[in-house]
């Protein structure tokens, strides 16, 4: 709603400089307002108050029920008619119903006495203030500040509650009426009618937002599968030596990284010239399924078939083994050797170029349950590989894959989780070496 032509000349009139008005003056206004925009036609009455006094203007709306004991109204009650009347007189036909401050209605606080005490003059207001800041009307809150605290023992300026102080006294805290500060503002319809653009470009904002959310969601996926396509695929077995008899009735296991949640297709195979020898129908010895964990990582346990384990029993030398893993068009393998009961009790390592040096915790020695990293070094540098640590017979405890140290590229390292607990542990390593052989292996120690 806007305002009315008379409301407007009121306004108008009551810019008025400070030398026009010795008296502050209220007006009283009943304004029609809209509550619910979905229904124009329901009106609802709204008094108002404009408080003018020394050049402002200020507009209160009545909410707090009070119609009288509030602002005293001066042009209403001219000089020597004040003059004829008392103090309980004058405040019932020279007040209106505007407070612009909240108050404590109580015995001690009501009295002419206490209402003038903090007042110099003709009083503008028929109550003392009950609370700690200014109203904004010229009011100084240490002048009614001591005399609250003098009538009701209530220091306003410290008490964090003043409803339930007030309370305390016995008497009824009253609210102040709300402040509706200029005139733009008169009609509250403006209020809304104002902050529609503003409402329409936060809804903007948060569409916005929304989008490049969106968009962010769909850049994450393209990392996703970026990531997905540069992850290298690693195979690595538990040492580069095992017994053919414990091949051939336990199998071995094999660590297969690469992508995570990929589909790998793992064989165990043999050269083709031992497979004739033994009269294998395929070099392939055993071939498993699986997927790679959220980590990217999968134990394969790989044992030969029944003709296979047959053919086994006859082998007169050594057997070269090869484990290779493949997911879409990345192949990873990884080589061993299997002994023969014949060959004595000490395992012939396959040759490599590099060689495990040490290792920390030192290989089946113990440490303590607060170590952070657990390390493995080789006899020279190396291009990369990965080094994990699993509980025996339970889950990974190391961070992530692990890799080479950066410093000192001969070493791999794996930060391990906190709060380890005692018992037997178990690390896996893969290396690339510097010449692009890859070898794997591993090692056990005690936690205490």
């Amino acid at each position: 709603m806007k305002p009315t032509a008379p409301a407007l000349a009121v306004l108008a009139a009551l810019a008025l400089p400070a030398a026009a008005s010795a008296h502050p003056s209220v007006y009283k206004d009943t304004a029609q307002t809209v509550p619910d925009e979905t229904q124009p036609t329901m009106l609802v009455p709204q008094t108002r108050y404009v408080v003018a006094n020394h050049g402002f203007t200020y507009v209160l709306r009545e909410t707090n029920d009070r119609e009288t004991g509030g602002m005293f109204d001066y042009k209403s009650i001219p000089g020597p008619y004040r003059a004829t009347l008392t103090w309980d007189q004058l405040v019932a036909a020279g007040t209106r119903g505007a407070q612009a401050h909240a108050t404590c209605e109580v015995a001690s606080l009501a009295s002419e006495q206490a209402i003038k005490a903090w007042q110099e003059g003709d009083p503008f207001y028929a109550y003392v203030p009950f609370q700690k800041g200014s109203a904004g009307l010229e009011d100084d809150p240490a002048t009614w500040i001591p005399v609250v605290k003098a009538r009701t023992g209530v220091d306003l300026a410290t008490v964090a509650d003043p409803s339930a102080a007030c309370t305390g006294l016995g008497g009824t805290y009253v609210p102040a009426d709300e402040t509706q500060s200029t005139g733009a503002q008169f009609n509250s319809g403006l209020i809304e009618h104002e902050t529609e653009p503003l409402e329409a470009a936060l809804g903007d904002a948060e569409k916005a937002k929304l989008d490049l959310r969106g968009l962010l969601d769909a850049a994450r996926g393209e990392v996703a599968k970026l990531t997905a396509r540069l992850t290298p695929m690693t195979v690595a077995l538990p040492s580069a030596t095992m017994q053919a008899k414990g091949l051939r009735k336990q199998g071995t296991t094999a660590t297969v990284s690469g992508p995570a949640g990929a589909e790998v297709t793992v064989d165990l195979t043999v050269p083709y010239g031992t497979a004739r020898t033994l009269r294998l129908g395929s070099p392939r010895l055993d071939r498993e399924q699986a997927r790679l964990g959220a980590d990217g990582t999968a134990d394969v346990t790989l044992r030969p078939g029944k003709q296979a384990r047959k053919a086994l029993r006859k082998a007169k030398k050594a057997l070269a083994l090869t484990v290779i893993a493949r997911t879409g068009d990345r192949v990873a393998s990884s080589g061993a050797t299997a002994t023969l009961k014949s060959a004595g009790p000490a395992p012939v390592a396959v040759a490599a170029h590099t060689e495990l040096t040490s290792t920390s915790p030192a290989r089946g020695g113990s440490a303590s349950t607060g170590i952070r990293a657990v390390t493995a070094t080789f006899n020279q540098a190396i291009r990369g590989g990965r080094l994990k640590v699993k509980r025996r017979g339970g889950s990974k405890v190391s961070l992530g894959s692990g890799g080479r140290d950066p410093r000192k590229i001969s070493r791999l390292k794996a930060s391990l989780k906190p709060g380890l607990k005692a018992g037997r542990y178990k690390a896996r390593w893969s290396i690339e070496a510097a010449d692009g052989h890859e070898q794997s292996g591993s090692f056990s120690f005690r936690l205490r």
